[in-house]
């Protein structure tokens, strides 16, 4: 899953007395730009302001603000918000992140030994920076990559709520996705109603499918008819963006096809079986794990150019072919 994690300033004045800082800091920014974890910021944007001001050395501040802007570009930065607080210094910063623990809207945080060890009350899932790789809080998060599910609707929900709940964009590609079975549909719908639902209301979402016509039994307009009007309904319902792209054959000679995979711009993960929620008492185990950096962006160039022609439902009211 993908981790919520708030980073206590103390971490950076720590790093920032250290001759060492980049390597200090090293494996706190793998948790996030290479592993699964989100950067929980707070009150939009005010905890990247204080860091990016603060009584640092101007190499090092300008490295992490350089880091800061890389995971904001990944999009692995999410924001939580609390319209009655204000911060003024390190303390307050504690009283905000274990409020948001308490309330669940955070997973983990990372802060100083020190500040641990000084802060007035007891707070769960601390992984102590300088981060130690024994660390059972850090080893939680680095080997939870992957997860065994039951292929139901409540199943299928909370993982993809985990993996799609921050993301604006979601890519589904499965060579045998169709719209004209129920199972699909279904599969389909939930991801197209959980994208973006812990994001701000009026961000635009997008949902990309990448498909084939292959064993359909369709023809090339059938098949492009049966989508464009399932496709214009889901948009319009659900208020989001879809483009569907169909693989040409060049595909089935020169990419596995067994795997599926579903992607956002934060991560990818690869499905070892078709992206359905099975019929009630049919349910089937499967196992879906999230994809190094280099894998992701792989399916992501793979997939892109063996596209014979795309379908796009734009503004959830228009499409054009």
């Amino acid at each position: 899953m993908l981790h919520r994690i708030a980073v206590t300033p103390d971490v950076f004045l720590d790093a920032g007395v250290d001759r060492n800082s980049e390597k200090l800091l090293s494996p706190l920014w793998n948790i996030f730009d290479q592993g699964n974890g989100l950067l929980v910021d707070f009150n939009d944007g005010e905890w990247i302001r204080y860091v990016s001001h603060m009584n640092l050395a101007l190499p090092v501040r300008e490295r992490i603000i350089r880091h800061l802007k890389k995971l904001k570009d990944m999009n692995r930065i999410i924001s939580c918000d609390y319209s009655d607080w204000q911060s003024n210094d390190n303390n307050s910063w504690l009283i905000m992140v274990k409020r948001a623990k308490e309330q669940g809207l955070i997973d983990e945080i990372i802060m100083s030994e020190t500040a641990r060890l000084q802060s007035e009350f007891q707070l769960d899932d601390v992984i102590d920076f300088p981060i130690d790789f024994s660390d059972p809080a850090f080893q939680k998060i680095s080997e939870n990559k992957s997860w065994k599910l039951h292929k139901n609707k409540a199943d299928l929900h909370s993982v993809i709520e985990k993996l799609f709940g921050y993301a604006k964009v979601a890519t589904v590609i499965d060579p045998f996705l169709n719209c004209y079975r129920e199972y699909y549909q279904k599969s389909i719908e939930l991801l197209a109603g959980t994208l973006g639902t812990k994001i701000p209301q009026n961000t635009s979402r997008r949902l990309n499918l990448y498909t084939s016509k292959k064993k359909s039994g369709f023809t090339h307009t059938q098949f492009q008819k049966y989508w464009e009007l399932y496709l214009r309904e889901i948009a319009q319902h659900y208020r989001i963006d879809i483009s569907i792209k169909i693989l040409g054959k060049s595909v089935y000679s020169g990419l596995q096809l067994h795997d599926r995979y579903l992607l956002s711009e934060q991560c990818g993960v690869s499905i070892p079986s078709d992206f359905t929620i099975d019929q009630q008492g049919k349910e089937r185990d499967a196992i879906w794990n999230l994809l190094s950096p280099e894998s992701y962006a792989k399916q992501v160039y793979e997939f892109s150019i063996n596209v014979e022609y795309p379908i796009e439902i734009q503004k959830a009211y228009r499409y054009t072919i």
